[in-house]
């Protein structure tokens, strides 16, 4: 190389601060009129320089024009070189003059093309010009959750919010015109609206899809008595072609219950198994992926006796925990134990339960376990029931996790509730369920969501039955209800924005309001009736601000029907 090209060679304080540029011809090959990298190799690149088009003064072009482009058919090593120049202030434009002018020189020079006859170092240094892997994080990008680029850190890939539907859209209007940045191997800082980090719940999410399947099916499974023991079985096909978290279940086995059965070839995978046994003093209760719900308020009927059934059964509506207590399905899928007896004029019961959020997640890790215990008092007829439990989420905040960079949480939820359930005369019942609860948040790592007050959340069902309408066999059914909403919560976050320089981080902090801007209210009109030796079930639902949204509203029709054969 000519003397000044080669001076970092002999003058080290030079070196990181000055890149020596050869020129490679139309083939990309090395130009034959150029020098190569010999001993510069280290701080060498190579660049276009036989052929070049770029902008010119008025004076070169057309008459009129201020400026313009030409193809210069000169050639030389000082093409090449604007190509770097230019390069150098593309990167410092990219990433926000956030860059070192050593960490840009370093940039170019670490993610040049060193492939093929690029990989000659004593002909190309480091290789040929790329911009676009410059411009492109080099390595996996990380989130920093400390005060220093060297600090804490999470990968950016594994960093979300996973939203449960209670949240509604508090954090994505909290988040909304707030950036992160996060840092690729050389510390260049890429940024992304917050905001892009949340995630829905897709265990909580309840769409068409799980409505049309719940609607007027038992997903108990049919029961059986045998002495004083009643068993309930369903089993369910899984689509492994769905991924993790979804099941089809067919007519002909969820609603007998059947397990096993020889004439089905479907592969049967157990859905849901409770069973119940009568004792001296009150009946014993056991459940797998059973929803513990179901053993609470009106689903459990309104006394002891083998023959009382149920003011409500799961199927009526097209949701399968309708007027059951919404913190209990964060542990649907799971197993239950619970005891009721006689008292007074009512009975006790009280049932302890240990699941995950929602069928078929993940076994394998512990990110949806919950634990806890509901006790209820009910009395006698017309049916009035208080609740009060107690629930532990081992990595969630009412059906909500932090991951990554955002930390992990843990929460401990007190909930309390009511129901109540009226006969009417006629066939005719009135039923009303409202709960309530407050939870705190347990930090289990910190990260960008450090700090969270505590959560009071709520929900209340009303509903009018009609059961066996002119004795035909028809059903009709009201229900206006409120799924779970966070009423009053805040949360603090603090992430780091960006950088200096020389190598400071810039942080930002915020206080958000964990509160929807709506209240999801869903009115909710159910039919089924026999038909054509089976049942047809319709519904129809308008959901008021859908998913707590300001203005979101919904509607559906939904037609189902089932024949056992």
């Amino acid at each position: 190389v000519e003397i000044v090209a080669g001076l970092p060679v002999r003058i080290p304080k030079l070196r990181g601060h000055s890149v020596a540029v050869v020129a490679t011809d139309e083939q990309g090959r090395i130009a034959e009129f150029s020098n190569r990298c010999g001993i510069a190799k280290d701080f060498c690149l190579a660049a276009p320089g036989v052929n070049i088009t770029g902008p010119v003064p008025g004076f070169y072009c057309p008459a009129g024009t201020a400026a313009c482009y030409l193809t210069f058919e000169e050639a030389g090593t000082s093409f090449a070189a604007p190509f770097v120049t230019g390069g150098i202030g593309l990167l410092a434009q990219q990433f926000r003059n956030q860059l070192g002018n050593d960490e840009i020189v370093e940039r170019l020079l670490a993610t040049a093309d060193r492939t093929g006859m690029y990989a000659d170092a004593d002909v190309y240094g480091r290789g040929f010009l790329d911009l676009d892997a410059a411009t492109r994080p080099m390595g996996e990008t990380r989130m920093l959750t400390g005060h220093t680029l060297t600090g804490p850190s999470a990968p950016s890939v594994r960093s979300a919010i996973h939203l449960g539907v209670a949240f509604g859209d508090s954090l994505a209007l909290g988040l909304a015109q707030r950036e992160v940045a996060s840092f690729d191997e050389l510390d260049a800082p890429f940024f992304s609206p917050l905001g892009d980090y949340l995630r829905p719940s897709v265990f909580e999410k309840f769409g068409l899809e799980e409505r049309l399947r719940a609607l007027g099916r038992d997903p108990r499974g049919a029961p059986w008595h045998m002495a004083g023991t009643r068993i309930r079985v369903r089993l369910d096909a899984v689509s492994t072609s769905r991924g993790v978290g979804k099941t089809v279940a067919p007519a002909s086995l969820a609603e007998t219950g059947i397990p096993g059965s020889a004439d089905s070839t479907i592969p049967g995978s157990l859905g849901s198994l409770t069973l119940t046994r009568d004792m001296a003093n009150g009946r014993l209760s056991l459940g797998f992926r059973a929803h513990p719900g179901w053993q609470f308020g009106p689903h459990a009927g309104n006394s002891l006796a083998a023959s009382a059934g149920e003011p409500i059964e799961p199927g009526t509506f097209t949701d399968d925990a309708a007027f059951a207590n919404p913190h209990l399905s964060f542990v649907r899928d799971g197993a239950s134990i619970g005891y009721a007896m006689p008292a007074g004029t009512g009975f006790f019961r009280v049932t302890a339960f240990h699941g995950s959020a929602q069928y078929g997640e993940r076994r394998e890790v512990d990110a949806g376990r919950a634990t806890g215990a509901l006790t209820e008092y009910r009395f006698g007829d017309p049916g009035f029931a208080m609740q009060i439990g107690w629930l532990a989420e081992a990595e969630r905040l009412v059906g909500s996790r932090p991951s990554g960079a955002f930390g992990e949480l843990g929460g401990n939820t007190g909930m309390a509730g009511l129901s109540a359930y009226r006969r009417l005369g006629n066939g005719w019942g009135l039923l009303a369920s409202a709960h309530a609860g407050t939870s705190r948040a347990e930090v289990r790592r910190r990260g960008m969501m450090h700090d969270l007050s505590a959560l009071w959340t709520s929900s209340f069902a009303l509903g009018l039955i009609g059961d066996e309408i002119d004795r035909s066999g028809r059903r009709l059914a009201f229900r206006l209800s409120q799924p779970l909403r966070v009423e009053a919560g805040r949360a603090q976050l603090r992430w780091v924005s960006g950088r200096t320089a020389d190598g400071q981080v810039k942080i930002e902090h915020a206080a958000l309001d964990l509160e929807p801007s709506g209240r999801q209210l869903d009115l909710e009109v159910t039919y089924s009736r026999p038909w054509a030796g089976g049942r047809a079930h319709l519904a129809a639902i308008a959901s008021r601000d859908a998913g707590h949204v300001d203005g979101g509203n919904d509607a559906a029709l939904l037609m189902r029907f089932s024949r056992m054969f």
